[in-house]
C-alpha cells in the first residue's frame, strides 16, 4: 500500500512517533513510527506499508476492509 501524507502535528511519546496530518484528502490521518525517526512539521511523505499492517476506518470509526 503507497500513501501520500502530509504531516501537521508530531508527538514523541517514548519510543515513539505518531504524526497527525492529511492523506488522500482526510484530515485527522494518524501515523505511527519508530521513536528516531526525524520527521518535521509539514513536511510531505510517501508511505508504503503492508495492508495487513494499516488499519483504515470508515466516519464511524469502523475498520474499513
Amino acid at each position: 500500500m503507497y500513501l501520500k501524507f502530509q504531516s501537521e502535528v508530531i508527538k514523541r511519546l517514548g519510543n515513539s512517533t505518531y504524526m497527525l496530518g492529511q492523506s488522500c484528502d482526510v484530515d485527522g490521518f494518524k501515523v505511527h513510527l519508530p521513536g528516531d525517526q526525524e520527521i518535521t512539521k509539514f513536511q510531505k511523505l510517501e508511505l508504503r506499508c503492508k495492508a495487513n499492517d494499516c488499519h483504515l476506518l470508515d466516519e464511524q470509526g469502523l475498520r474499513v476492509e
